[in-house]
Formats: C-alpha cells, sequence, structure tokens
C-alpha cells in the first residue's frame, strides 16, 4: 500500500511538472483540469462522512489519501466518498485513466467555532500574590495554544480545555487580551482585568476556611500553628483571641465587637514566633468574623507586617 501511494504522489509530481513547462513553452491559456468534483474543498467532521460527486472525468478512477491518520477516501462509479479519521489538515488525490490527476483539500474538524467561557475575565486578587484563575474552552478543535499581549503582566498557560491566567508579581492592577487558536486556526480573544486588594481572602477562599473545623488554628505568614494552647477569650470592649505556648510562641488577637459575623474596625495583632516577631501589637488593615456558629468563629485579618509587608492569615477559635 506504501508503495502505490508513494507511486501515485509521484504521478502528482511528474503532472504538476508537465503543466508548469508546457506553460514555459506556450504562453497560451491554461485549461481547466479535466477532472471536475461537485466541490474543490471538503470539510468533515471527525467520524463523519462527506460525499462529492465527480462532475467531469476520463473513468476509471483511482483514489488515496495523503494521510489516513485524518481521512480516508474511496471511489464507487463517479461518487467520492471521505470518512474523517482524526483532527487536522490533509489532501485527497484522484486519478483518472488517462493520468489525469486531482487534488481535494480536505479539513476533518469537530467545531466550526471556537467558544470560550465569556468574554471577559475579572479579578480581585491579594496584593503580592499571583491570583491563578482559569477559563474553559466550551467549544473547538483540541490543541489550543494561547498568547497575552501583555505578557509583563499577565501570563497564560494551557492544558487540555482549561486556560490558566496568572499575575507575574500580582503587586499592581493589570489588563490584558488573551488570544485563544485551535488546531483548525480558529480564534477567540477575551479580555483579563486584574485589581488588586488588601482584603484578605476572596469569598470561593473564605468558603475554604469556613469548612476546616480544627481549633484552635492559625494560619500566618505561610505558618500553620494548630498546636498552641488557645488563650483565654476575653469577651467586652475589646475581645482577645489567640494562641499561647507557654509565654514563648503567641498569636494574639484584639478586636471589639460582640464576635457577630461582620468586618470590624480598630482590630490589632502581637505575634512572636522565631523568626516573626511584631515587636508589639500592630494594626491590622482588616479583620472580619467570617463565621459564628456558636460554637467556634473564624477570622481573617491582613495587615502590613513589621517589615511593612502586606500580609494575611485567618483564625480559628473554640468559644
Amino acid at each position: 500500500m506504501k508503495i502505490k501511494y508513494a507511486l501515485l504522489s509521484l504521478l502528482v509530481m511528474l503532472s504538476i511538472g508537465l503543466v508548469s513547462c508546457s506553460s514555459d513553452d506556450d504562453n497560451g491559456p491554461v485549461s481547466d483540469p479535466v477532472i471536475k468534483l461537485s466541490s474543490d474543498t471538503a470539510m468533515v467532521i471527525v467520524d463523519e462522512t462527506m460525499v462529492l460527486d465527480i462532475v467531469s472525468g476520463n473513468g476509471g478512477y483511482t483514489v488515496f489519501s495523503t494521510d489516513e491518520t485524518i481521512a480516508t477516501a474511496t471511489i464507487d462509479g463517479d461518487r467520492l466518498t471521505i470518512l474523517s479519521t482524526g483532527l487536522g489538515r490533509t489532501s485527497v488525490v484522484i486519478m483518472d485513466e488517462k493520468s489525469e490527476i486531482k487534488v481535494l483539500p480536505v479539513i476533518s474538524y469537530y467545531d466550526e467555532l471556537l467558544i470560550v467561557d465569556g468574554n471577559r475575565l475579572d479579578f480581585g486578587f491579594f496584593l503580592g500574590d499571583r491570583g491563578v484563575y482559569t477559563v474553559d474552552v466550551l467549544k473547538g478543535n483540541p490543541g489550543y495554544t494561547v498568547v497575552s499581549d501583555n505578557e509583563a503582566e499577565i501570563e497564560v498557560s494551557t492544558s487540555g480545555n482549561k486556560i490558566t491566567v496568572s499575575l507575574v508579581d500580582g503587586l499592581t492592577a493589570a489588563t490584558a487580551n488573551i488570544t485563544v487558536t485551535d488546531a483548525l486556526g480558529l480564534t477567540s480573544t477575551f479580555a483579563v482585568s486584574a485589581t488588586g486588594t488588601t482584603f484578605p481572602y476572596n469569598e470561593s477562599e473564605q468558603e475554604e476556611i469556613m469548612a476546616m473545623n480544627t481549633s484552635p488554628y492559625v494560619v500566618y505568614k505561610g505558618s500553620k500553628v494548630p498546636y498552641l494552647n488557645a488563650l483565654e477569650n476575653t469577651p467586652g470592649v475589646e475581645n482577645l483571641s489567640g494562641l499561647n505556648y507557654y509565654g514563648v510562641y503567641y498569636v494574639r488577637l484584639y478586636y471589639p465587637g460582640d464576635r457577630s459575623v461582620g468586618e470590624y474596625t480598630g482590630a490589632q495583632i502581637a505575634y512572636y514566633y522565631y523568626p516573626t516577631n511584631s515587636g508589639g501589637r500592630l494594626n491590622l488593615e482588616h479583620f472580619k468574623i467570617i463565621k459564628n456558629d456558636g460554637d467556634k468563629i473564624w477570622m481573617i485579618f491582613s495587615l502590613y507586617d513589621e517589615n511593612n509587608q502586606l500580609q494575611r492569615g485567618f483564625f480559628i477559635h473554640d468559644l
């Protein structure tokens, strides 16, 4: 079979060469090819077939596909059937008994459209955090590539039908247009707008925190310390919640209010666990109780630390 295809391919090249030489020797008009089909191109959905009529030719047809992993072809009389076997582009070559040749371009595809989930992605991110988000390709021909027109601030990558969008440093607000191209060459573009915030956690992150039940538990500066002894809760004008380990290591949160769900102003933090030391109380940029079920409270906070770097954390405490 490979020898047959090789010989037919050679005949195609020889035919093209003879036409070229004839054109050089005779400056007259070039006639239309003898073999004519009902369409000069074929677009076929993967695993489906397309039938074309041979409108003119000399009979005795043979046919082959240059890549049968993409499409196969058969002829019955003057009817050409193309079966799409995989995504891509190939050609089908038809030859009649007088060695006239017709090359038919074939496009094998899944979808005629490339559709991305939404034409805009807006998100807020905690300043200093890269803010990684994903966008789905809802329709298209797999083998996607993605390009950001602002690679200095927003970078993109793809895996399967998932597009990952992330900030390069997460220090400033940024915008970009992301262009997605599928294996068929179809393109789609969506806009990205990222706005920085000092608020510690977005809604989905808060949901994850509220689903946790270990207490006492604190996460701060990347450290998770569930093993310290809980400080006594001291409700009143100034509430105190925190963790303590023999007075050597501690995290103490001071805040006003009645411990109901909501954001409070005037909250402070003090902490010491090597090598981190607040050097006394620091004002919190944000402090919010996100859940109170009567047995425990869940708190989130952010602040500029002793080195004036923005930090965030959360705390779960028994009442």
